[in-house]
């Protein structure tokens, strides 16, 4: 979960596969009302066994006595989840832009039309 909206954390609880992690990098509800549904609900927390776990600066490679985890890996990690089949990035997918519309894209983002959660960005001229 990388943004602050309760939408988006109800939509990392329920992607998440049974005894998943559901890593927090945004805070949860930061500017927001209360949530109109419990955030720890126990079909996600108890049924489901996830593990919820701040993430947030991560370096963006290997460095002595920090944790294993830093973008570089990260990022080869979840490519390899994605290639493998074991992770459908279209579920996260809202839509597809032209890369030279990118100023567009990020608008959408934030003033959040359609509810939008990421986009895939087309580069080819």
């Amino acid at each position: 979960s990388t943004t602050g909206g309760w939408d988006d954390w109800r939509l990392s609880l329920a992607a998440a596969n049974k005894f998943g992690t559901v890593a927090v990098l945004g805070f949860p509800g930061r500017g927001e009302a209360p949530p109109q549904f419990n955030p720890l609900d126990s079909q996600y927390f108890y049924d489901k066994q996830l593990r919820i776990e701040a993430v947030g600066m991560s370096p963006d490679r290997n460095v002595a006595g920090h944790l294993r985890f830093n973008q570089r890996d990260n990022i080869a990690y979840l490519a390899g989840l994605v290639t493998s089949g074991r992770l459908n990035a279209e579920r996260l997918l809202s839509g597809r832009w032209p890369g030279m519309e990118l100023a567009s894209a990020y608008d959408a983002l934030a003033t959040r039309t359609g509810s939008p959660i990421t986009f895939a960005l087309g580069w080819v001229p």
